[in-house]
């Protein structure tokens, strides 16, 4: 699982109701896309793949279906922002066409076909243990999420 590791195990025990406890003294070192590349169609066949398969693993079934709209807004504000020389869609596009951008979505969106009796299989092994319900599940993106806008932006 290379890329949303660390959002996969945050929502599995958030989901399973176990607390996170915020510990300001602790230091971690993080390699942001050192092996990967800021902004390589590595990194970012992966990043859009992996935040697929969470979505279907962890989402409540609306807001899984509601996902893809979700997604397909920021895709499209991405790709406006990218014209202004905004956000991470911009920063790819300094070394990659757009047309092998949309390839690597297309290769992402297809992966996840793929593996989609696999990733609806962990799905229906997790309900077992989860505990927060789809309101709940909301609150916690009201108050952690981040917009499409936002995402979109995100360098």
């Amino acid at each position: 699982f290379r890329s949303c590791d660390e959002t996969d195990i945050g929502w599995n025990h958030q989901l399973a109701g176990r607390k996170c406890v915020y510990t300001p003294a602790a230091v971690a070192y993080h390699a942001h896309s050192g092996a990967a590349g800021s902004y390589s169609a590595f990194k970012g066949f992966h990043v859009e793949r992996n935040r697929i398969y969470l979505c279907i693993k962890y989402f409540p079934l609306p807001d899984l279906i509601l996902s893809g709209f979700y997604a397909t807004y920021r895709y499209l504000y991405q790709l406006y922002l990218s014209y202004s020389s905004k956000g991470a869609l911009a920063q790819y596009r300094k070394n990659n066409s757009l047309g092998s951008g949309f390839i690597l979505l297309l290769k992402a969106h297809l992966a996840v076909i793929k593996k989609f009796p696999v990733m609806w299989r962990r799905r229906c092994q997790f309900r077992n243990i989860r505990k927060l319900n789809r309101r709940e599940f909301n609150r916690l993106f009201e108050r952690f999420g981040i917009s499409a806008r936002g995402m979109a932006g995100y360098e």
